[in-house]
């Protein structure tokens, strides 16, 4: 089973509304998690909590949008390359030399 058939947008959503980058880290997608994890709590901070509950409700709508765009009902929708890293049997070639 790949990456792409196991996320499903509820829970990356839930996941990155409860804690935001979470639910980007669910979907693969490692550099926007940290982005989320390290805008959010400045902007708890600087805006004395207003901005946080926005930024944790952006996190969690795009990390739906994200999880929604990989399902694999849309395949085509897929970044460029993600279907090579989506398929362990690529893993399986790069470990044994290309065939």
């Amino acid at each position: 089973m790949s990456i792409a058939e196991t996320n499903k947008p509820g829970v990356a959503a839930v996941l990155s509304l409860i804690i935001p980058g979470v639910g980007q880290f669910y979907n693969g997608t490692f550099w926007r998690g940290i982005f989320w994890l390290i805008i959010t709590p400045g902007l708890w901070i600087g805006s004395g909590g207003m901005l946080g509950w926005i930024c944790h409700i952006i996190a969690a709508i795009t990390a739906y949008n994200y999880a929604k765009r990989l399902s694999v009902n849309n395949p085509d929708s897929m970044p460029v390359g993600a279907g090579l890293l989506k398929k362990e049997e690529n893993f399986d070639q790069l470990r044994e030399g290309r065939k």
